[in-house]
């Protein structure tokens, strides 16, 4: 079995489209992504006065910190040998420091002197905020799922059902990893931040410098290591059963979706025919997917598995990678609106409606239930 050709069609057919319909397209082509982000990013706690820049702040709205935030809760709760509402509060939170984020498991008991309010259970209110995002998220994921199992059925109708409303499907699939945290995620809890934390304790501000003054590097030292030796405790090693059987599951599961653009653009039994979407849409997923596969098993890999921060999140590479992929994402919703159009059946799609090379073919019948070899 050999592979056989690629063809590739980039035609601007977007003039027939109504301002009402581009809006009704754009709502469904950007839902998946914005639920994804906006339901996926915590409301940051600040524990410091120094507020985070602005690329401090974008490395969350990366999907990848979406979902390395997902699986950490989700380890979190398996590895923990007593998880209580504390816990639960804390790794749902997004600590800002004088050190930057941190999502670690010795600021998750460091957290606590903060902590204001925490959830009543150290579970998910099924009536809650929290538990109607996930609802959202399921429900986005099902429909997902249910296009492409219609696609191994029908793997060629599958490319002709592709426009501009879809081309973020897949972070729908991406978002069922919430609900390996589901039950452990919510927003039910409160932290002093810094600046109450100073209007608070001003008449004693004097006092707590001095003694700080007087703190040495020594005792600093020591106080983090047996906070870190009390968060050690609160949980089973994660090369153990656990851990490791979730970190396992993880990476398939981020390696059978990173297979999918591959599988999809390689022409192993048929030509392909790409349009300008389908190719951007392909490299996008490629992209995304080997940065989220590769550095999350780096991440496991190097024992960096148990922050709710992603690892990298700090990095300059990270930093420019997440800006351009949102630039990425522009791209390809604007090259999927100049590409696309309604078929006389009333599906759109971004292919023209008829080729003749490498042979005539029509694709408004291909796609609206005929063979496609009708008359052009």
């Amino acid at each position: 079995m050999g592979f056989h050709d690629y063809f590739f069609y980039f035609n601007v057919q977007a003039g027939s489209t109504r301002l009402e319909e581009w809006i009704s397209l754009l709502t469904l082509s950007l839902a998946p992504l914005l639920v994804h982000i906006i339901v996926g990013v915590p409301h940051p706690v600040h524990l410091h006065d120094r507020p985070p820049s602005w690329h401090d702040r974008i490395v969350h709205y990366n999907p990848t910190s979406i979902i390395w935030r997902y699986f950490v809760i989700a380890d979190r709760r398996l590895r923990s040998k007593n998880w209580n509402a504390c816990d639960m509060a804390a790794s749902n939170a997004l600590f800002w420091t004088a050190d930057g984020w941190d999502g670690s498991e010795t600021m998750m008991v460091k957290s606590r002197i903060y902590c204001e309010r925490r959830p009543e259970h150290a579970r998910l209110r099924f009536f809650s905020f929290t538990a109607g995002k996930t609802l959202i998220i399921t429900a986005q994921g099902i429909q997902s799922i249910s296009f492409i199992l219609g696609a191994i059925t029908s793997f060629k109708r599958f490319y002709v059902k592709f426009g501009v409303q879809n081309v973020f499907f897949p972070f729908a699939v991406l978002g069922l990893l919430r609900l390996a945290a589901a039950l452990w995620l919510t927003e039910d809890y409160t932290y002093i931040e810094r600046q109450a934390w100073e209007s608070e304790t001003e008449s004693r501000q004097s006092t707590d410098l001095e003694k700080l003054n007087n703190t040495s590097n020594t005792s600093l030292s020591s106080i983090e290591d047996q906070l870190s030796h009390i968060a050690d405790a609160r949980f089973v090693p994660r090369n153990g059963r656990r851990g490791l059987t979730w970190r396992i599951f993880i990476l398939l599961f981020i390696a059978c979706l990173w297979l999918l653009p591959i599988i999809t653009m390689l022409p192993f039994r048929w030509n392909i025919y790409l349009t300008g979407t389908l190719f951007a849409m392909g490299i996008f997923y490629f992209i995304f997917l080997s940065v989220t596969l590769f550095s999350t098993a780096a991440c496991i890999f190097t024992h960096r598995s148990t922050s709710t921060t992603f690892p990298y999140a700090t990095k300059r590479w990270y930093k420019i990678y997440t800006c351009i992929l949102f630039l990425l994402m522009v791209s390809m919703v604007i090259i999927a609106m100049m590409e696309n159009r309604k078929a006389p059946c009333g599906a759109y799609t971004t292919y023209p409606p008829t080729i003749t090379k490498p042979h005539d073919f029509n694709f408004d019948e291909f796609l609206c239930g005929g063979t496609g070899e009708g008359p052009l």
